[in-house]
C-alpha cells in the first residue's frame, strides 16, 4: 500500500489516525476503490466527523467527569456495546472501524458520567437535534423541506445529516446542565417543527455521521450541511423557554399554544381560551390569524396555533390550515362588524402602551438613529440621504446577526417572497443600494475572487454602530415588503417616523408609542409631498404598520390632527 500521497494532506492531524489499521477497514468494508483512494475516503470522512463533534461539543473541552457515550445495536444478531469517550481522536478512531459497517451506531446528545445513559447519569447538555423520518412526510420530502422548517420559525440549523431513512438537524446551545428546561425547549420546538416526538428525549440518542442505518438495506449516514464551528452562534437555552414555552396557552391535553400576554384584542384573547361557538368560528378564525401575523408569527406558527384552537371550538372547523393560508396571505385587518365585546382594550382602535418587540425575540433589529434622520429627500447639497431601498436592504444586513456574511445571491435568496419565488427587488437594484449604503460608510465589502468563483460579500460596518444612539425594530416591517404588501418608500417613511418619536422620547415629549406629528410638519421633516405622505402612511394603516385616530386641536376645537400607534 502506497501511503505517500497522504503527506500532501492539508490537515496535518489526519495522519495521527493511521495507528487505527486503515487496511483492515478496507478489507471489511468490502469497497472496489484503489487503496489510495480508499485511504483518503476515510480521512476525509475522519475530518468531517471531527469537526461536527468539536461543533456539538463545545470543541471536545470537557470535564475529566464527562464522557460522550456510544451506542451500537444490531438487531439482526442482538448485537449491543456501549462505550465512552473523553477524547475526540479516540472516537473518531473508534466510530470509524470496521464495526461501522455493521452495526448501528448512535451518541447520546448529553454528555455522561461515564457510567451510563439513564436520567441520572447525564451531566449537560450543548446542542438541540431533531429527527425527521421520511414516512412521515410526503413523497419527495428532503433536506431543503427540513431547511425551510427552520426558516419558516426564524431559527438556524448549525447541521443537517443524512440519517439513512431522514434527516436530523442540529442547534448548537451555550452549555447548559439545566436539562429539564432543555426538555421543555425540545418538545415545544419540535412540535412547531413537526419532527419525530419519540426522538426529543432527554436520553436521546442520534446516528453518528458515516455510520450505518442498518434497517433493510444498509445505508450510509451521511453529514449534507455544517457551520464552521467558529462561526456558530449558539442559541441561549434561557431565551428559546422564553420565546417557545413561557406564559403560554395550554390546552386539556397540556399543548403549548401561544403567549396570551400579546395584548390581544378581547374576541381573539377568549377565542384563543375558551374556543369558539358555532356561528363565531369564521369570523374569530380570520382575526385570529390576522392577530397572530400582525405580532410577527409565521404561518407555521399560525396553523400550529390555529389547529390548538380548533380542538376547543363547540365544533371543530373543517380545512383550517388551507383557510389559514389565504386569509395569511391577503388580509392584514380584523372582522370588527357587529362586534360585541363591552370591554374593547386592545382592540385596532386605540390602545397607548410601549413597545413591546420581544415576542419577536430573533427579529429585532437595531436600526441606528443617524439611519432614521436620513430616511428623508433633500435637494441640498452635501445633505446625506437614505434611499428606502437602501434602507430595506442595510436592515436584511442587520438582520444577518452571527451569520455567515451574505453575497449578493444570498440577500436575493433572503429577500425572496416563498410562495410567489420574486424577490422583493431586482439584483441591480441591489447591487445599487449596496453601492449607496458603501458610499455612506454604513457597510464594509469582502473582495471575493472571480477566477476561484468567490463573490463579494457585505457586512455592516462596526464602526458605524453606536447601540447607545439607536432604536429597535421589528424586522417583520421588512418581511412586509417581501410580500409586496408595503413599498421601500413606505418603509422609509416609517422608519423616519420611529427616528422622530425616538428623538422626542429622549427629550421627554413623548409617551409609550404614540407618536403626534400634524401632517405638514411630517411631510417637511421627509421632504415629501403631503399627498405622497398621506397615501403612504394610509397604506401603513391597512398593514396594520400603524394605527391612528383623529384628536382635536388644543386651541381650534374644529380642527383635527392625527396620533400615531406605532406598532413596530
Amino acid at each position: 500500500m502506497n501511503l505517500g500521497l497522504l503527506t500532501n494532506q492539508k490537515h496535518d492531524w489526519k495522519r495521527s489516525f493511521l495507528y487505527m489499521n486503515i487496511e483492515n477497514i478496507i478489507e471489511e468494508t468490502g469497497e472496489h476503490l484503489p487503496a489510495e483512494k480508499k485511504i483518503k475516503d476515510i480521512l476525509d470522512k475522519q475530518f468531517e466527523l471531527k469537526k461536527f463533534f468539536k461543533a456539538i461539543f463545545n470543541g471536545f473541552q470537557l470535564e475529566e467527569n464527562e464522557h460522550i457515550r456510544i451506542l451500537q445495536t444490531n438487531e439482526k444478531t442482538n448485537f449491543k456495546k456501549v462505550s465512552f469517550f473523553n477524547d475526540v481522536n479516540d472516537l473518531i478512531s473508534f466510530t470509524t472501524n470496521k464495526h461501522r459497517v455493521f452495526n448501528n451506531t448512535f451518541f447520546n446528545l448529553c454528555s455522561t458520567n461515564g457510567n451510563g445513559g439513564s436520567d441520572d447519569d447525564l451531566i449537560k447538555r450543548y446542542v438541540l437535534g431533531f429527527d425527521f423520518d421520511k414516512k412521515h412526510f410526503e413523497k419527495g420530502f428532503n433536506h431543503k423541506n427540513v431547511m425551510e422548517k427552520f426558516k419558516n420559525l426564524g431559527l438556524w440549523y448549525h447541521m443537517i445529516v443524512d440519517s439513512g431513512n431522514g434527516y436530523h438537524a442540529y442547534m448548537i446551545i451555550e452549555a447548559t446542565n439545566d436539562l429539564d428546561k432543555v426538555q421543555e425547549v425540545q418538545d415545544a420546538l419540535g412540535k412547531l417543527l413537526n419532527s419525530d416526538d419519540g426522538a426529543l428525549l432527554k436520553t436521546q440518542v442520534l446516528r453518528v455521521p458515516y455510520t450505518f442505518n442498518m434497517k433493510a438495506k444498509a445505508k450510509e449516514v451521511r453529514i449534507i450541511s455544517q457551520f464552521d464551528r467558529n462561526t456558530i452562534k449558539k442559541y441561549n437555552i434561557n431565551q428559546l423557554h422564553k420565546r417557545f414555552c413561557q406564559e403560554k396557552f395550554r390546552d386539556g391535553n397540556d399543548n403549548v399554544v401561544i403567549s396570551l400576554s400579546n395584548n390581544y384584542p378581547p374576541c381573539v384573547a377568549n377565542a384563543l381560551k375558551d374556543g369558539s361557538k358555532i356561528g363565531s368560528r369564521n369570523k374569530d378564525l380570520f382575526n385570529i390569524v390576522v392577530a397572530l401575523k400582525q405580532r410577527g408569527n409565521n404561518v407555521n406558527q399560525v396553523k400550529f396555533t390555529i389547529g390548538e384552537w380548533n380542538k376547543l371550538n363547540e365544533e371543530p372547523l373543517p380545512n383550517v390550515e388551507n383557510e389559514v393560508e389565504r386569509i395569511y396571505s391577503n388580509y392584514n385587518g380584523y372582522v370588527c362588524n357587529d362586534c360585541m365585546e363591552s370591554n374593547k382594550i386592545n382592540c385596532r382602535s386605540y390602545t397607548i402602551s410601549d413597545f413591546n418587540l420581544e415576542q419577536y425575540k430573533e427579529n429585532i433589529i437595531d436600526v441606528q438613529s443617524k439611519v432614521g434622520r436620513q430616511c428623508r429627500n433633500s435637494k441640498r447639497k452635501g445633505v446625506a440621504t437614505m434611499e428606502g431601498n437602501e434602507l430595506f436592504i442595510y436592515n436584511v444586513l442587520v438582520n444577518n446577526k452571527g451569520f455567515a456574511d451574505l453575497n449578493i445571491d444570498v440577500i436575493i435568496e433572503r429577500i425572496t417572497d416563498r410562495k410567489t419565488k420574486k424577490p422583493a427587488l431586482s439584483k441591480p437594484t441591489i447591487s445599487k443600494a449596496l453601492k449607496g449604503l458603501e458610499d455612506k460608510g454604513y457597510i464594509s465589502i469582502v473582495k471575493g475572487n472571480t477566477r476561484k468563483g468567490i463573490k463579494d460579500t457585505y457586512l455592516i460596518n462596526q464602526k458605524k454602530v453606536t447601540p447607545e444612539n439607536s432604536f429597535r425594530m421589528s424586522y417583520f416591517i421588512n418581511i412586509l415588503v417581501i410580500k409586496g404588501d408595503i413599498t421601500t418608500t413606505e418603509l422609509k417613511v416609517y422608519a423616519h417616523m420611529r427616528y422622530l418619536h425616538h428623538q422626542d422620547v429622549i427629550k421627554g415629549n413623548a409617551k409609550g408609542n404614540i407618536f403626534v406629528r400634524s401632517r405638514h410638519e411630517l411631510s417637511k421633516s421627509l421632504g415629501m409631498d403631503e399627498n405622497n405622505v398621506a397615501k403612504a402612511i394610509n397604506n401603513l394603516y391597512e398593514n396594520m404598520v400603524l394605527d391612528r385616530r383623529s384628536v382635536p386641536h388644543e386651541n381650534k376645537s374644529n380642527h383635527f390632527h392625527y396620533e400615531y400607534k406605532l406598532n413596530m
